[in-house]
């Protein structure tokens, strides 16, 4: 097959969704390195890495980083696909480019229904971007993949029609680089145990709850426990500040914003738990990656994080600050819980492979293919004579 792809999210390697895409890319290119052509269609820093592979070929133009994501697809992907003419394009991130050659099939992953489900977690523009672009790539797409089947059950409840192409493919813990020593994490400020949370800084991810089970436990526990917080400031980074400042914690919370996949890696490996308590998501990597370096995880009850985390994290109420304390201190003090999830993360995270949801994704740009043009080929038979 001709494969192209929306590579945009590959300039935020670290997001849910670049890991995502990395992933898949890097599996799928070792599962079958000489069987395809690939098309990656993306901005400038796509040019800068070396893929390995002759069959790998980049388009790259010079649209800003993050708005380039939406006006690319009206514009220079558009322009790209109908001079490259791929048997199938795919478009990793909830929406496909619009004017899409009549002879190339199409092939959307959905990771989430923010949009309909918590759509006050987001960004206004984001919501109504979501809201126009979402449901035209689902109408359009001759396959959708869902990566998990509470994400599956949100699409089929919103859209019942686009039910019969949608396939649910998992994702996998994200291979990360070994784990440093634990006096490494001195660079970032960290010398005392640590609670640690890994994610995008926004609102979906209830950091705000989280906060505040942490400051009720701050009045009863030792002074020398941390609070880590990782990732990309999202929106909202300001409500969270003011919260450090409302609840007394500057000196107990250390934000630490964008870290390097080893830095990351060390993280987690070191961390008494990770906190993940929040109010919607479609799959939930940092779960699979805490529990790959087998530490135990405090995370919500709802939407697909049972299906991920199954009986190996110790899952709560998202709105209750008195479970989710509870539950911090739990696994802050019992030593046979701590070990009991700690074995569980472990042999869940390996349930889950990106080989096999490579492998799998490529089955489905060929059932693409081949429903496409099964199509095209009886829309041409029926406007024939007889």
């Amino acid at each position: 097959m001709r494969i192209a792809v929306d590579a945009s999210s590959l300039a935020a390697p670290d997001g849910g969704i670049g890991r995502y895409l990395g992933q898949l890319l890097d599996h799928a290119l070792a599962l079958e390195p000489h069987e395809h052509e690939w098309l990656l269609y993306g901005r400038g820093a796509l040019a800068d890495r070396d893929w390995g592979c002759a069959n790998v070929r980049v388009r790259s133009d010079h649209l800003p980083v993050h708005a380039g994501r939406i006006f690319s697809l009206a514009s220079t992907t558009s322009w790209w696909l109908h001079r490259d003419r791929p048997d199938v394009f795919w478009g990793p991130a909830h929406r496909l480019a619009r004017g899409i050659p009549e002879g190339t099939a199409s092939v959307v992953t959905m990771h989430d229904m923010v949009w309909r489900r918590v759509p006050r977690t987001m960004r206004a523009i984001t919501r109504v971007i979501d809201s126009c672009m979402m449901p035209h790539a689902l109408k359009r797409a001759d396959r959708i993949i869902a990566v998990s089947h509470a994400t599956r059950e949100d699409l089929c409840a919103e859209f019942p029609d686009v039910a019969g192409k949608v396939v649910v493919i998992h994702e996998a813990a994200t291979q990360l680089p070994p784990a440093l020593p634990l006096d490494s994490l001195h660079a970032l400020g960290i010398r005392r145990p640590y609670r640690l949370f890994v994610g995008t800084l926004e609102p979906r991810k209830n950091l705000v709850g989280l906060l505040r089970a942490f400051g009720r436990l701050a009045a009863t526990e030792q002074p020398h426990v941390q609070f880590v917080v990782a990732g990309a400031a999202g929106w909202g980074k300001h409500a969270l500040r003011r919260e450090v400042d409302d609840l007394a914690l500057k000196s107990r919370v250390l934000m630490l914003g964008r870290v390097s996949d080893a830095q990351l890696s060390t993280l987690y490996e070191h961390a008494r738990c990770v906190a993940m308590p929040s109010l919607y998501e479609g799959f939930g990597l940092p779960l699979l990656e805490a529990m790959a370096h087998g530490t135990p995880v405090m995370t919500s009850n709802i939407s697909s994080i049972p299906e991920v985390a199954a009986e190996a994290a110790l899952m709560v109420g998202p709105r209750d600050v008195g479970a989710m304390m509870r539950a911090l201190s739990r696994l802050f003090r019992d030593d046979q819980l701590h070990q009991r999830l700690s074995v569980a993360g472990r042999r869940r995270a390996a349930e889950f492979s990106w080989a096999n949801a490579a492998r799998a994704t490529l089955h489905e740009f060929d059932k693409a293919v081949r429903t496409h043009q099964a199509g095209v080929a009886q829309q041409s038979g029926g406007a024939g004579p007889g």
